[in-house]
């Protein structure tokens, strides 16, 4: 007895949740060209590290120029391997982190590299999401959705 009625509300449920999706209707939000998803170039990194994190480090002049070469050069290696047309592999991409944190190891004290990565670490990145909410925002108001048929009429 206890199995029927068990077999009733599942039937039952099932039943009202297929009703209730019939009455809907896939709508389509243009979407913008994405403007940010090819990653950055080596141009772009440079700007970034030269604007937003150099900066934030307290080091003399001939460090910041040390340190912007270590740089150009990572991006540089980095850039060349994904032109190579060959997979960058974890190693290969852990080998060419670690010669570039010994490059800075050597120009900058221990303070200096942590205010570093924390100067790093701190850039703001914005998501695709909240790109596709400033769109939206820019585009005005969207005409109104028909309400949605209720399930119990």
């Amino acid at each position: 007895m206890s199995q029927a009625i068990l077999i009733a509300v599942i039937t039952f449920i099932l039943a009202a949740d297929a009703s209730a999706q019939t009455g809907r209707e896939k709508t389509r939000i243009q979407l913008p060209p994405q403007e940010g998803s090819a990653p950055l170039g080596k141009k772009e990194h440079l700007k970034n590290l030269n604007e937003n994190v150099l900066p934030r480090v307290k080091m003399s002049q001939t460090q910041k120029v040390k340190v912007t070469k270590i740089f150009d050069d990572f991006f540089s290696k980095v850039e060349a391997q994904q032109k190579s047309g060959t997979p960058i592999t974890k190693e290969l991409m852990d080998q060419t982190i670690a010669a570039k944190d010994a490059q800075l190891k050597a120009t900058l004290n221990a303070e200096q590299i942590k205010d570093l990565i924390r100067a790093e670490r701190s850039i703001v990145v914005i998501s695709p999401h909240v790109k596709m909410q400033e769109h939206l925002r820019k585009q005005g108001p969207q005409k109104e959705m028909p309400a949605r048929k209720s399930a119990n009429r």
